[in-house]
This record gives structure tokens, C-alpha cells and sequence, in this order.
């Protein structure tokens, strides 16, 4: 079904065809950009045309080209790469200089060496990090999604782990990246095993889901999609949980992270939770890494 003809775009229903379409689009550039970057095998560069603001910051890309899809990943990279880049005279040219052929004799000037390791690429190591963090988030929540409603969680996590390595390959990781994500994953299943908060949230319930895809309306009539990692219904009050791979920094006060964390997420809740109204769900945050939930006061 196509969407309608762009005259009745104020439509809600060619609104959110329209909107499909372009998430199609969006998801099949992602793919693209995928195969051509996971096709390097020691270095990787990406280049691109940025234009710059009337404060002379960059500007985020059109959000059809592939550079936006990642867009929240590289922007600081790249910001980091422009501030080391001398102005160039932009006044116009009139006239092209001769073109003077090179001496094919003369020796030329040997390549500078370059490491992998090379100190000139800011943010290497911060990318790397926050990259394996994402991908480490990703995994467990699809873990969590498929363990949801197990009778036998241990047995269930036996089966899942036997395909880390490869998932976390598959997604790009060095070695050294893969063992980090390794470790990390296994705490969180082992922690999972023995947990009585794990056990009551996955329990499979008459009314419940996991990686719940819902879309909704809002006041001007465009779509807002949302997924919700952990929904059900207990004692007839409807829970919201939100999974959250994060960790307190080195030196960081538990209760000083958990409270950094409410005030990050609360609206991002309050706003699955609008999903409901006028039911008021109650809302909470669940740490695999800690085996902490954390439930938040609703402000509705």
C-alpha cells in the first residue's frame, strides 16, 4: 500500500505511510553503510563534506545520507578532526593555473610510517569504548527479550552464550573489545541465574511482552514509535521496565549513579507510560549488569 498523493499530506494515515516508508529507507542505508564499512580488514577511513553553522560548528548531515544513521556516534570525532584543520582562502578562482608535468625521475619523499595505533586519530580508544558498550547493550537486550517467559532461565543462558563470540564479531569488535564484552556479559548471566528480581521480572505472565514495538499518535498527528523492553501486568497494576547496561564510574557513590540515571530516564519513561493513560503504569529501571530495579515515581 503506497502512501497517498503528497496533496493530502495533513492526512494522519499518509503521514504514517510516509513515515514507514522513510524508516525503510533510513534501515536499508544502514545496512548499506554496514557491508561497506565491515569489509575493511586492517584500517578504515571515512571522509566527509560537512557544511559548518553561523557559529562555525558543524552541522549534523541531511538525515537521508549514510553518514546520519551513525551520525550520533561520529559527531564528536569528526567535530575533534575539523578544529585541526587550517582555513583554506575561500575567494573565488579566476583562473586555472598551467598544468606542469612531474619529473618522472625524481625520486618521491618516503611515506610517512603510520601504526594502527596512530596517537593522531582523537577519540580511537573513546569510540572504541562507547562502541562496545552499545553493542554489549544490544546483545543483552536481545538476550533479556529472548529469556523472557523461560521455564529453565539457566539452560536458556547456556544456549544463548554459546554464540557471543561470534555475535560480537559479527558487529565489528577487536579481540580486545570481544574478551571486554565477554566478561561483562557473562556477570550479568551469572548474576541472572541466582536472581530473584531477575527471576520475578522474566517470568512469563498471562499479559505480557518483551521488546514490545508500540506507535502511537501525538497532538499534531505524527506517528512516535517506541519499544519497550519489559512490559506486564502483576496484582493488576501494569509494569514498565526499562533495561540499562550502564555502570557507576570508578570512585562513584552507588546512590549518586542511580540518581544520575533517574534523572536521564525519567522522562524517557513517562513517555511509554503516556502510551497507557489514563492507566498509570509503574515505571522502573533494570540494571543486568547490577541486578538492581529501580523503580520511579510516575509524574502523572
Amino acid at each position: 500500500m503506497s502512501p497517498k498523493a503528497r496533496r493530502d499530506r495533513d492526512n494522519a494515515l499518509y503521514a504514517y505511510l510516509l513515515d514507514e516508508q522513510r524508516r525503510r529507507q533510513q534501515h536499508e542505508n544502514l545496512r548499506l553503510l554496514y557491508v561497506a564499512l565491515t569489509r575493511a580488514r586492517e584500517s578504515l577511513y571515512l571522509s566527509a563534506v560537512f557544511r559548518l553553522d553561523s557559529k562555525g560548528a558543524v552541522r549534523a548531515p541531511e538525515r537521508d545520507t549514510l553518514l546520519a544513521g551513525v551520525w550520533d556516534r561520529l559527531e564528536q570525532a569528526f567535530a575533534l578532526q575539523m578544529q585541526q584543520v587550517t582555513p583554506v582562502d575561500t575567494a573565488p578562482v579566476r583562473y586555472l593555473a598551467g598544468i606542469r608535468r612531474l619529473d618522472v625521475n625524481r625520486p618521491m619523499p618516503p611515506l610517512a610510517e603510520q601504526t594502527r595505533d596512530d596517537a593522531s586519530l582523537p577519540c580511537s580508544d573513546d569510540f572504541g569504548r562507547r562502541h562496545t558498550a552499545r553493542v554489549l547493550g544490544d546483545i543483552l537486550h536481545q538476550d533479556l527479550c529472548q529469556l523472557a517467559g523461560e521455564a529453565d532461565i539457566p539452560a536458556a543462558i547456556a544456549a544463548l552464550s554459546s554464540s557471543w563470540s561470534m555475535r560480537l564479531r559479527a558487529r565489528g569488535l577487536e579481540r580486545h573489545q570481544e574478551l571486554s564484552a565477554l566478561e561483562r556479559l557473562t556477570k550479568a548471566m551469572q548474576l541472572l541465574k541466582s536472581s530473584a528480581t531477575a527471576s520475578w521480572l522474566l517470568q512469563r505472565r498471562k499479559v505480557d511482552g518483551a521488546e514490545q514495538a508500540l506507535a502511537v499518535l501525538d497532538n499534531r498527528g505524527r506517528p512516535r514509535r517506541y519499544v519497550v523492553d519489559r512490559t506486564f501486568i502483576e496484582d493488576g497494576a501494569r509494569w514498565i521496565v526499562d533495561y540499562k547496561t550502564s555502570e557507576p564510574a570508578p570512585g562513584e557513590a552507588p546512590e549518586v549513579f542511580f540518581a544520575s540515571q533517574v534523572k536521564r530516564y525519567q522522562a524517557q519513561l513517562e513517555a511509554y507510560a503516556a502510551i497507557f493513560a489514563p492507566n498509570v503504569p509503574r515505571i522502573a529501571l533494570y540494571f543486568p549488569l547490577l541486578d538492581k530495579l529501580l523503580e520511579l515515581s510516575s509524574l502523572q
